[in-house]
């Protein structure tokens, strides 16, 4: 990712994010489907895992939690950005 600056936009983001679809799922919007929970738990384990297995034994541990940080951050703002298109794309029902 880069600088400390990034991923801090990044994270604010995502988090202003997350409250949206909170709002967005209690007023009766689309919840995530069981397909994206899986292919976004793949995602995560296709990236996580060969970080630990090539940076675990080889790096510093601070190193190591840094970039786990970095991934952590990443795939939490690329999910909201998932549900910020299904928010545009499917508006809750106003009954």
């Amino acid at each position: 990712m880069g600088g400390f600056a990034t991923d801090a936009v990044l994270l604010i983001l995502a988090v202003w994010g997350a409250i949206m679809d909170s709002r967005y799922k209690r007023q009766g919007g689309k919840k995530p489907e069981k397909r994206h929970k899986i292919l976004f738990l793949t995602a995560t384990l296709l990236l996580v895992v060969p970080l630990l297995i090539v940076f675990g034994p080889l790096g510093n541990p601070r190193a190591l939690v840094l970039l786990l940080l970095e991934a952590t951050i990443l795939l939490f703002a690329l999910w909201e950005l998932g549900r910020w298109r299904v928010r545009r794309n499917n508006p809750p029902s106003m009954l």
